[in-house]
């Protein structure tokens, strides 16, 4: 359940495969091939950097480089692997998708070039005379313009299986500005599940002390179904942003952000796995404000989710279908559409371990378009999607949000679920399923991003 979770697994693959002669001890021929040799310096470095540095990089999520020969080349028969089979870079979304910004998938030669490199022996080229290496294409804050915490090393309740807790965080604003990106940062990702930032005006800071108050014991206080019970008159002013496995930072495209008032407060839900792993989490919080001078001409990025509740998955079932559609301006509940319509910039999806695809789609006038396809599910890594086009939506516009399932005993070890066979419904904790779409809306069509 964490975001290493698939790069793990690679480096145990890695390992074992020094049996069949790919082990630490054994490097490929090191000096330049013939001259029509595909080789590392001169053809598979650009590749590599362009798409799999941003992750596998110091510092970077993953858990080793891939910037250096002699590190690629000991790991060369796994990423043929993985490349072929298309499991990296990690890119969920399918063909049917439209344009994507910062599309990490490789292309068909692209993967050519990479076989060939690791069917020829890994040659290692002209190490003198490089090709350049274009910038790796990954999402970055420019800067850190608030940079807080959750203020304690939170050891989750052990008696639990999941935990939602909250935290309260003053964002320290003495003025009214506007985020235009985010980075969210759990230190512990074993136990990490997912968190949600939520904002509130400066007013309800005593309300939401009041909260953290009721269990004096422990910091910040349970917040199952939501930063704040239903009944407790406290209103937030939206959401900031969330990290689930497989999101890094965020940057919003331009002309676009979310409001952060003078005094602003945020509400960080955290929701902890106990089954995932144990110790403590102090996740982070880093923002990118606007530039002064742009924000009078930034929108109002708002956010549509697309809940199906109703779930109704049963045991050993290995292709369980569940669909919900409704008119955009059903699901938005009377929110949006001023001016009778609105453009999509932006599209994500969350579900939990039994999920195996998911699908979002637009229907008018008896016509379809894909929002957003994801054919092979995988819960570590989830994303948010910024579309290059935006894509106009009009009140009347039938949205419908497509969920699959596999609740049979194979598919729950294989995606390391629980083994307790049982007919599954939605909930918030792990081993329980979600199906939610969410769509980034403005009302204003903003300029087409480059890819």
């Amino acid at each position: 359940m964490q975001i290493k979770a698939t790069i793990l697994t690679l480096a145990m693959l890695t390992a074992g495969l020094a049996a069949v002669g790919c082990g630490a001890d054994e490097t490929p021929p090191v000096g330049p091939g013939p001259s029509n040799a595909v080789t590392y310096y001169q053809h598979v470095a650009p590749v590599l950097n362009a798409k799999c540095v941003g992750c596998h990089q110091e510092g970077g999520i993953a858990p080793f480089v891939l910037d250096r020969y002699d590190i690629v080349s000991k790991r060369a028969q796994i990423i043929r692997a993985v490349v072929v089979d298309r499991s990296m870079p990690p890119w969920p979304p399918g063909p049917q998708t439209p344009e994507l910004r910062h599309e990490r998938k490789l292309t068909e030669d692209e993967i050519a070039l990479v076989t060939r490199w690791v069917d020829d022996g890994a040659p290692a080229g002209d190490a003198d005379n490089p090709a350049p290496l274009p910038p790796p294409d990954s999402v970055a804050l420019q800067r850190a313009d608030i940079s807080v915490d959750i203020g304690v090393d939170y050891a989750p309740d052990t008696t639990l299986k999941d935990e939602y807790r909250c935290f309260l965080v003053d964002l320290g604003t003495s003025e009214d500005r506007v985020a235009v990106g985010f980075r969210i940062t759990p230190t512990n990702r074993a136990i990490a599940h997912h968190s949600i930032v939520t904002l509130f005006e400066r007013s309800e800071l005593a309300k939401l002390q009041a909260l953290d108050a009721e269990t004096p014991d422990r910091a910040g206080w349970p917040c199952f179904a939501g930063p704040v019970p239903t009944n407790a008159n406290i209103r937030s002013i939206g959401r900031l942003g969330a990290w689930v496995p497989g999101v890094d930072a965020v940057l919003r495209r331009p002309g676009v952000g979310t409001p952060v008032p003078a005094g602003a407060l945020a509400v960080v839900q955290m929701h902890y796995n106990n089954e995932g792993g144990s110790g403590t989490d102090r996740t982070r919080l880093a923002v990118q404000l606007a530039d002064k001078a742009d924000e009078p001409s930034l929108q109002k990025l708002q956010l549509l989710p697309m809940r199906n509740g109703q779930l109704s998955i049963p045991r050993d079932q290995p292709d369980v279908v569940q669909e919900k559609a409704q008119t955009s301006k059903q699901w938005a509940a009377g929110r949006f559409f001023p001016d009778g319509e609105g453009y999509l910039v932006g599209v994500a999806a969350h579900m939990h371990l039994l999920g195996t695809a998911f699908r979002v789609t637009l229907e008018r006038d008896g016509k379809t378009q894909v929002l957003l396809d994801i054919p092979r599910w995988d819960f570590s890594w989830q994303s948010q999607y910024d579309f290059v086009e935006p894509i106009k939506v009009l009140p009347d516009d039938k949205l419908t949000v497509r969920c699959v399932y596999n609740n049979t005993m194979a598919h729950r070890v294989a995606a390391g679920a629980s083994r307790e066979m049982r007919d599954v419904s939605w909930g918030e904790g792990t081993n329980d399923e979600m199906c939610i779409g969410y769509l980034d809306v403005v009302d204003n069509k903003p300029p087409p991003l480059s890819k």
